[in-house]
């Protein structure tokens, strides 16, 4: 005797009438297939995170296939601590998978893995680390768009040191600095405009070099500069 399987959360499917008006119906399925169509998307978000996010396998060439092994287990094992994070630590719960909150995970992982243990390195990769991203995005809480997703803004750091003004559609300059919706992974703090809007990405850049170059021991160890990974 054949025992069925136990029944599953039915599948919603839709349909659409002769008159052209769409009505959805609800098809029986196994327990085990509602999971697996449930949790089926998972690998891809992975593969999302691992190869178009931190993208090793195109940053670092090689043809020596002990060390194309060793960075695809680092980037498995760097993905999985972010999944993780965002599933268990209060910090990171409920953060949407936006590559802003994967590269501020990033940048929190890298300094822990280096030798000297210390936090602070990464407030030092000078240009060598600096890399550009969007700062995020948040959800509405209120009002018309409540619920809808928006990219977070601030005032261009550099053009407001330097008295730019937004342009307006019709030619004229406003009375603020622009906003801009992305900053430097190394340097958080900062609101830089998009690269090729402008020159705020070249003079961070140069402001980074110059810091670097007046500091005391601004020469690193690339043993000890994980970030140069991402360069």
């Amino acid at each position: 005797m054949i025992i069925p399987p136990p029944p599953g959360t039915p599948a919603l499917k839709k349909r659409q009438r002769a008159d052209g008006r769409n009505y959805k119906i609800q098809v029986p399925r196994p327990e085990v297939i509602a999971e697996y169509q449930a949790e089926m998307g998972w690998v891809d978000r992975h593969n999302r995170f691992r190869q178009a996010m931190l993208g090793l396998q195109d940053t670092w060439l090689t043809k020596r296939w002990q060390t194309r092994i060793q960075l695809e287990i680092f980037a498995i094992a760097l993905v999985d601590s972010f999944l993780l994070a965002r599933k268990f630590m209060p910090k990171w719960r409920g953060q949407p998978d936006t590559e802003g909150v994967f590269w501020k995970f990033v940048r929190k992982l890298i300094p822990q893995l280096s030798s000297t243990g210390s936090s602070s390195h990464t407030d030092h990769t000078g240009h060598r680390g600096c890399q550009q991203i969007l700062i995020g995005k948040a959800q509405v809480k209120s009002g018309p768009k409540q619920g809808t997703m928006y990219a977070k803004q601030g005032r261009c750091s550099y053009c407001v040191a330097n008295g730019r003004k937004e342009k307006k559609a019709d030619g004229t300059c406003s009375e603020r600095s622009p906003r801009a919706a992305h900053t430097c992974i190394a340097h958080p703090h900062e609101y830089i405009c998009r690269i090729g809007n402008g020159t705020c990405w070249e003079e961070h850049l140069a402001s980074v070099a110059e810091t670097d170059s007046s500091e005391e021991g601004g020469n690193y160890d690339d043993a000890d500069d994980i970030s140069n990974i991402w360069r």
